[in-house]
């Protein structure tokens, strides 16, 4: 009996109709959180997203009824911001208070719109971005993310991709029907939200990025596991001369579980559910040395006992031990079975990922652990490590350090091995700044005039998180994530014919750029979007570069 794939389980509790689906994918138009409430718990691997970043630019999407209550017959004011400065000095900053009525009195309080204020329940009416305050804009986020944790299993990731916005004075710079010339007038019209008075003072930033990851683990419950810089080595130049040029955005790593969900065995390639028991192994007797002179073998030799002095107390065979007459001469230990257990546990499924290795730091590390090192007899003081001999590595003991540096093939003769904490072939692990231009996206080449995205982020900023953090197999039985090691994916004992794959949610999909970069994986997606003429610019952009969304 074949399974039913999470993504059609998806499908069947969602009543909202597929802004259009595929065997891999499906894509939805509408509001995110009444999606997101219909999603069943659980049910979604990764999340890859870049929310609206706050006062920057006017989407143009339909405008949404924000808390408040439920029941109230709405009575909008005017448009414009529930907040305006009442007061300011050096000694208590600004002051943000709120109108009785909702409504601003005077003109020079405020310039433009944004959105507005329920006179009775307080609900506000507006795009998510074009808010009157940040900390608005933070609240409405939570109400979308608090549906994403419940959404996301115990064992899924979270990426989120967030730029800052700096306060304004509410100079003549921006204004209603203010155009920026950077996007070719794409930007639209539209009123700043920071030119309104803020918490913080003009010209700060606002820190948006942090008191979102914050209000993640503060409100929510995600736990963040890193903050990655994405470093825009193409971005554009800046005309600020008060303040250096801003060229990164922040992309914040978030998990649910910081304890095992599942366990993994690295040797045997077996996942479970459940913990396994210890393994009993048997013991063994072994025969130790206290004389140096008892062993004349090879590691017995004078230069070898002098780098070594530790290993003086040999392992010796039975039958030489047998020759010493006093028992102060020999040393028997018997092994006792002990209980060994290879299995380790996943708080969360991550496949580790690699980046390249320039020449230059493999030669640096060669020079400081090679017998040719100038400082190591030097004056220096430095205490630098000689190459590790291959009995060590190659089947030997020392296992602590086996399993903490990888062991190269750049061998520097006599079987000794370059010992790094990084494998030379391989590459060493990802780190936290990602140095990747970002991409312009046209709908023309689409067949699709005036409805350019222009907020459209590289696939290739978005391929470490899907790669590490959404699994291409799981079990359509058990439902368990495979995780590759050694280039071979691990296996569950259930019975099956064929794999599920992960799904990845973006609940901002814009031009749908994280389902594309989703299907090219091999994993399933859901994208959730608001502007209808983006959902056509979405189903477009997977068409034309995976030739049809099947």
């Amino acid at each position: 009996m074949q399974k039913i794939s999470n993504l059609s389980l998806i499908k069947q509790a969602i009543k909202d109709k597929p802004y259009n689906e595929s065997l891999y994918g499906l894509m939805y138009n509408g509001n995110a959180i009444n999606i997101l409430k219909q999603m069943p718990d659980e049910s979604v691997d990764c999340v890859m997203t870049s929310p609206p970043f706050w006062g920057l630019r006017n989407y143009k999407s339909e405008p949404l009824v924000w808390e408040g209550e439920e029941s109230c017959i709405h009575e909008w004011g005017e448009e414009n911001a529930s907040y305006f400065r009442e007061s300011h000095n050096a000694t208590s900053g600004s002051t943000l208070t709120s109108p009785p009525d909702g409504k601003i009195t005077s003109l020079s309080q405020v310039k433009g719109t944004q959105g507005r204020f329920c006179c009775k329940c307080n609900a506000w009416f507006g795009s998510i971005g074009q808010e009157p305050t940040f900390e608005l804009f933070l609240d409405h986020l939570m109400l979308i993310f608090s549906e994403v944790y419940r959404v996301l299993k115990k064992t899924g990731t979270c990426f989120v991709e967030f730029g800052d916005t700096f306060a304004s004075s509410g100079g003549a710079s921006r204004h209603l029907g203010y155009s920026d010339p950077k996007y070719d007038g794409r930007a639209g019209d539209f009123i700043e939200p920071s030119a309104y008075p803020q918490s913080v003072k003009a010209k700060s930033l606002c820190n948006i990025p942090h008191r979102f990851a914050i209000k993640m683990t503060d409100e929510i419950g995600f736990i963040q596991r890193n903050f990655i810089v994405w470093h825009k080595i193409n971005s554009m130049p800046s005309s600020a001369k008060s303040r250096f040029t801003v060229d990164h955005s922040a992309i914040f790593f978030f998990v649910k579980s910081n304890s095992p969900q599942y366990y993994v065995n690295p040797k045997t390639l077996e996942v479970s559910w459940k913990k396994p028991k210890e393994e009993e192994s048997k013991g063994e007797t072994a025969y130790y040395s206290n004389d140096s002179t008892a062993n004349t073998g090879e590691n017995n030799k004078e230069p070898y006992k002098q780098n070594n002095p530790h290993l003086m107390r040999l392992k010796i065979p039975k039958e030489e031990a047998e020759n010493f007459g006093s028992p102060r001469a020999r040393n028997y230990r018997e092994k006792k079975s002990k209980k060994t257990f290879d299995w380790q546990g996943r708080d969360y499924f991550f496949e580790t990922q690699y980046e390249p290795i320039k020449q230059v730091s493999i030669d640096r590390l060669k020079r400081a652990v090679s017998n040719k090192n100038k400082y190591l007899k030097g004056d220096c003081g430095q205490s630098l490590h000689q190459p590790r001999p291959n009995t060590n590595y190659k089947g030997g003991g020392n296992k602590g350090r086996e399993n903490n540096c990888a062991i190269s093939t750049h061998a520097f003769g006599n079987g000794d091995y370059l010992v790094a904490p990084f494998d030379t072939e391989k590459g060493r692990i990802k780190r936290c700044v990602w140095s990747i231009p970002t991409k312009s996206f046209s709908s023309k080449t689409l067949g699709v005039d005036d409805t350019d995205h222009f907020a459209v982020y590289n696939p290739e900023i978005i391929t470490a998180p899907i790669l590490a953090g959404c699994p291409a197999r799981i079990c359509p039985e058990c439902r368990i994530p495979m995780e590759k090691i050694g280039g071979k994916y691990t296996d569950c004992k259930c019975e099956k014919k064929d794999y599920d794959r992960g799904v990845i949610l973006d609940p901002f999909a814009g031009s749908f750029t994280t389902c594309l970069t989703a299907k090219k994986l091999g994993r399933n997606y859901i994208g959730i979007e608001l502007s209808k003429e983006y959902c056509d610019i979405g189903v477009r952009h997977i068409e034309k570069k995976c030739g049809g969304l099947f």
